[in-house]
């Protein structure tokens, strides 16, 4: 079993706060998925519905990339 650690000042940080609870949540999902895997980080797209309930993963993504904690890489 892996831990996926944050910091504790982490919904602090300025391009955390101003994200929606959804894709804050969508964030720490993906880490802790990528973690586990050991993938670097890297969230196939086709894998996106598998890690979280949110009701429109695809809105937190970009709210994610627009707010540059995510990156696109073209999957």
């Amino acid at each position: 079993m892996t831990w996926t650690k944050l910091s504790d000042d982490h919904f602090d940080r300025e391009e955390i706060f101003a994200l929606s609870r959804s894709a804050a949540l969508l964030d720490i999902e993906a880490k802790v998925w990528c973690n586990r895997l050991g993938n670097d980080g890297h969230v196939p797209a086709a894998q996106l519905a598998r890690l979280t309930t949110s009701p429109d993963p695809e809105a937190d993504v970009a709210e994610l990339v627009a707010g540059q904690v995510w990156e696109v890489d073209g999957n």
